[in-house]
């Protein structure tokens, strides 16, 4: 894998407006569907993830492959290029929590932990 941060969910999306596919790193869930995803400029959003959002939003989902090798595309990938530092990391997940928590909160969703039940401070 180039330079993603390890987390949940590697993925490349695919937006019909656009003509390369996006790498998105899942760093903390707001519902099953709907993550907030690291971008290789290291942006935030909260996104679905699963096709639902229509033509305006993802409309295809690729899983990265074992060592975030590339599944076969039929355009190009815009991809993390640098490693993604530990503090660098940390900081996002508190970000992808915070964003999710707020998100959802304003959505009615109730939080989602994580497995061992920790949400970052």
């Amino acid at each position: 894998m180039l330079g993603a941060p390890p987390s949940t969910r590697h993925v490349l999306v695919w937006y019909d407006a656009d003509d390369v596919y996006h790498e998105r790193s899942a760093v903390w869930p707001q519902t099953r569907e709907k993550w907030a995803v690291l971008t290789p400029d290291l942006d935030m959003h909260a996104k679905v993830l699963d096709g639902s959002d229509g033509s305006d939003g993802v409309t295809r989902i690729l899983d990265l492959r074992p060592g975030g090798r590339l599944p076969i595309l039929d355009a190009p990938p815009y991809r993390f290029t640098s490693l993604v530092s530990f503090d660098d990391l940390e900081g996002c997940i508190r970000e992808g929590c915070r964003l999710a928590l707020q998100e959802g909160a304003a959505a009615g969703n109730p939080p989602i932990e994580m497995l061992d039940g920790a949400m970052p401070d």
